[in-house]
């Protein structure tokens, strides 16, 4: 099967049939130009070139239509796919294989892609795991919110630390369980800053981190209560990346100075 631009076939199938049917024309005249032979075979050879260049002009014609139906077929039945897709009825090898050579290639990739997708929601499954065995297990008061304001999670130390722990179940909007919370404020200005910000709130502080995905967009926002947890945590990190790098830098320098490489022999 070709797959080609609409436009351009029916400009190729014009110009291909506008070339035969003059090329006839030509040809047929010409003939009649012909003094060299008798008038009746002038006639025979000209009316057979005519012919056959109408005939050929049928047969594109044909080819052609057979060519726009078949294409009409494979669109309709794609849309039938798509139909199944959204309805959860979708059988893949029975439905690709009324789409011929085409429909074949096109199941290959979505068996391809069918397996990438479960790889992803097993990886995606284990860091949900993670994710809950560190909130199970971490002393830090940690909330994880989206950007709508949705509670997503939620540590048990920090259920064990409120007096009214159903407010902070998931799914309830932070703004609800916080009243005093300015969570579109605190969002703008993350956006703003794009680092750490934190906020006091019924005499309590909190911390917010946000959550960059791969377009550096904001997609979660961690809470932390208390100001000494998350400064701990940040510095800790600071340190040790900071220490990665003068060790990096320390290697390198070491391995340009004079005597640092072995000789060999």
């Amino acid at each position: 099967m070709i797959l080609v631009r609409k436009i351009l076939l029916l400009i190729t199938v014009l110009v291909a049939l506008a070339f035969i049917v003059i090329s006839g024309l030509y040809c047929y005249f010409s003939i009649a130009n012909i003094n060299s032979l008798p008038v009746h075979e002038q006639k025979i050879i000209g009316e057979n070139i005519l012919f056959l260049s109408i005939i050929t002009s049928s047969v594109i014609l044909v080819l052609i239509l057979f060519l726009f139906l078949r294409s009409q077929a494979i669109f309709s039945e794609l849309n039938k796919i798509g139909m199944l897709v959204r309805k959860g009825n979708f059988s893949p090898r029975e439905s690709f294989n009324r789409l011929g050579p085409i429909g074949q290639r096109i199941q290959k990739i979505y068996i391809e892609l069918e397996e990438l997708n479960e790889a992803k929601s097993k990886r995606i499954s284990s860091l949900n795991s993670i994710l809950s065995f560190f909130l199970n297990n971490t002393e830090m008061k940690v909330i994880i919110i989206d950007i709508t304001g949705n509670i997503e999670n939620v540590s048990t130390s920090f259920l064990k630390s409120q007096i009214l722990a159903e407010n902070f179940s998931q799914g309830k909007n932070i703004e609800e369980a916080l009243k005093d919370l300015p969570f579109q404020d605190i969002l703008l200005k993350l956006e703003d800053k794009r680092s750490v910000i934190r906020e006091k709130i019924n005499k309590e502080t909190y911390s917010f981190i946000p959550i960059f995905n791969k377009n550096n967009e904001i997609s979660l926002i961690t809470c932390v209560l208390g100001e000494k947890e998350i400064a701990a945590g940040v510095t800790a990190l600071q340190v040790k990346e900071k220490t990665r790098q003068l060790s990096r830098m320390t290697n390198f320098i070491r391995s340009r100075l004079p005597g640092s490489r072995k000789k060999g022999g």
